[in-house]
């Protein structure tokens, strides 16, 4: 992936053919999800569904799925809750003029979770996982992507040490999920958008 073709949709639909994507059986109806984007409530508004990879010691990444929207379950001796190993970013998908869905950036915003990750000695998520885990997710709730200008789907790609262990050395378990609040763009802003869907 070159940040010449990472818009490419047919380049972001391969991506996200590593994704599995899981059976929704209770996605919100279309009056419910309008509603709620006419209004958003930034942080308190979140999609039907979300991302999902796991990486383990001598595995890496595995288990790509996009599942329904749902709490993540967690061992009370998982190590973030400990030692708070867990890092995030943001990025926001635009509905264009055309109806079609753009991404702000997501190389920029790849190379920022990798240096994140990096620096608190976590593992490297590939930029390919990262772009096609945002692709895979943007495809499935493409409906909660906001039709009006000054608004955007905002996402939060985090990581975080899932294996519960309590000690000093690199957790052998991370996760990665990905959830989409609905908020208001800045106004006033211009900014540079990448084709997606």
């Amino acid at each position: 992936m070159t940040e010449q073709n990472h818009h490419d949709p047919a380049e972001l639909d391969k991506l996200a053919e590593k994704f599995t994507v899981l059976p929704n059986d209770n996605p919100a109806s279309d009056a419910k999800r309008a509603e709620l984007i006419d209004k958003p409530a930034f942080g308190q508004v979140f999609s039907d569904n979300m991302a999902h990879m796991t990486w383990t010691k001598g595995e890496g990444w595995s288990d790509r799925r996009i599942e329904p929207y749902a709490p993540l379950k967690m061992d009370p001796g998982a190590s973030v809750l400990h030692y708070a190993q867990e890092c995030f970013e943001g990025l926001k998908a635009y509905r264009h003029a055309d109806g079609s869905t753009w991404l702000f950036r997501p190389d920029a915003n790849a190379e920022r979770f990798q240096n994140s990750a990096k620096r608190l000695y976590l593992p490297e998520l590939p930029i390919d996982d990262f772009i096609g885990s945002v692709a895979a997710l943007v495809k499935r709730d493409v409906n909660w992507v906001p039709s009006r200008r000054e608004n955007t789907l905002y996402m939060r790609p985090f990581m975080f040490a899932s294996e519960p262990f309590l000690g000093v050395r690199p957790p052998q378990k991370w996760i990665i999920a990905d959830r989409l609040p609905v908020r208001n763009r800045i106004s006033g802003r211009r900014e540079t958008r990448k084709h997606l869907v």
